[in-house]
């Protein structure tokens, strides 16, 4: 073969190859994030990391669980807290954003808040389905009555 007809070969063998490397880095820049563990998977790992590190008795491991749950609980409420405070800064910031934008800027503002609470529950929570995400107000705890339900007749102040 002649480098004239060895040339197309090469250049599609390159672009070949550069395809290969652009798909590997846009799947590691852009692809699926492990989520974190929640506070009972974690409390799960961290019983089998003592028991198994420890070499723990059964009567050990009866004595530590319910220490273990007790952080877990703990923890789920601590991490609920923060959720509920980072929308709330959020929110409060888009609010004064909104002093500064006109009316169809606002409205856009809106949909994007919108669009993040949903990213953000749905990402700290898990997916519940249309309608079933939760404001930091509600304390940020699923699972709830869905966004469309009637109101409760006593509304509590918020």
């Amino acid at each position: 073969m002649t480098s004239i007809q060895a040339r197309p070969w090469i250049i599609l063998g390159l672009i070949f190859i550069l395809g290969g490397i652009t798909g590997s880095l846009l799947t590691i820049a852009f692809g699926p994030r492990p989520t974190p563990p929640g506070a009972q998977q974690m409390g799960s790992h961290w019983m089998r990391h003592l028991t198994d590190r420890l070499k723990l008795s059964d009567d050990q491991q009866a004595k530590i669980e319910p220490l273990i749950m007790d952080a877990e609980q703990r923890i789920e409420k601590v991490h609920h807290e923060d959720v509920a405070n980072i929308s709330r800064i959020m929110q409060d910031t888009n609010a004064k954003i909104a002093e500064i934008l006109q009316p169809g800027q606002r409205d856009e503002l809106k949909q994007m808040e919108s669009e993040r609470e949903r990213m953000f529950l749905r990402h700290t929570h898990g997916s519940h389905g249309p309608g079933d995400y939760h404001r930091p107000e509600d304390g940020g705890l699923p699972p709830g009555p869905p966004a469309d339900a009637p109101a409760p007749s006593a509304a509590s102040g918020a």
